[in-house]
């Protein structure tokens, strides 16, 4: 607000007011006094009492201070910048990419640095996400790390979390069978946590109920249905042409499992979208 240190009282009310595209007569209506009033104090012919100078200030919008003797405020002091903050998935990402650096370096050292890729590649991956993505990078790491580790055990052991169904038939209780079978559930209950989190993560998206979309998602259900009930068939006819059965098997539970995640969520969307428009 620019003023001369020389400004008088009356000269402050007559600027201001001239700011404010007020007459005199306007002002005084607001005061509640007499034009020749107002034109008095502007010439300094007089000074306004206190209750009407505090109604001045809070109609110019000015501190009391600055109508009566055109001081200004002081300035707010600029905070002091603080110290930068370390996002933590970004040292979460560190830490994970130097744990997989160091795995690959004792298994090369061991005289296996192929495995040691192999078991550094959960780290590696997820120390990825975790600096490259901003939007729930935890999850999309369980993910990775979860699809791995399963991977592993189909094309390793030929443990699959399909598998925990065939465990409720068997009458075989071994302790190899005990450990198969807590494997198997293991992974069952790891991709149910998993197909939670995400539907919670993706719990405020809302699709339109279009009718499309509600077939298309039903025939998504069937076909997903019809592909888990369908591996050992297929299983099957890749043995008997001797094609690459465990590879097979790795991909195919992995899919299962992200397509059932992607497909709770679309679904859920749906049902969000109805109840908006109900």
């Amino acid at each position: 607000m620019e003023h001369t240190n020389n400004e008088t009282l009356g000269v402050r009310i007559c600027r201001l007011r001239t700011e404010k595209r007020l007459s005199q007569g306007e002002l005084a209506d607001l005061l509640e006094v007499s034009r020749q009033s107002v034109s008095k104090w502007e010439t300094d012919a007089s000074v306004p009492d206190l209750d009407k100078l505090v109604r001045l200030a809070e109609l110019f919008q000015v501190s009391l201070d600055y109508l009566a003797a055109g001081r200004e405020p002081p300035a707010p002091a600029a905070p002091a910048p603080g110290p930068a903050v370390f996002p933590v998935r970004c040292a979460a990402g560190i830490a994970l990419l130097c744990l997989g650096g160091l795995t690959v370096i004792l298994c090369t050292l061991l005289g296996g640095p192929l495995e040691g890729l192999v078991l550094a590649s959960p780290f590696l991956l997820c120390g990825v996400i975790c600096l490259a993505v901003r939007w729930h990078p935890g999850l999309w790491c369980g993910w990775v790390a979860y699809l791995l580790v399963g991977g592993y055990l189909s094309y390793g052991t030929g443990i699959r979390w399909t598998a925990a169904l065939s465990t409720l038939r068997s009458l075989t209780w071994g302790p190899t069978y005990v450990f198969y079978a807590a494997l198997a559930w293991a992974l069952v209950l790891a991709a149910a946590l998993l197909i939670f989190a995400t539907a919670r993560a993706f719990r405020h998206k809302t699709l339109a109920p279009a009718r499309g979309g509600v077939v298309l998602t039903a025939a998504g259900w069937a076909v997903w249905l019809a592909a888990l009930l369908g591996e050992g068939p297929l299983s099957v006819l890749l043995y008997q042409a001797e094609l690459p059965v465990s590879l097979f098997r790795l991909v195919w539970a992995g899919a299962l499992i992200a397509a059932l995640a992607a497909l709770v969520c679309v679904t859920a969307a749906l049902r969000r979208g109805r109840r908006r428009e109900t």
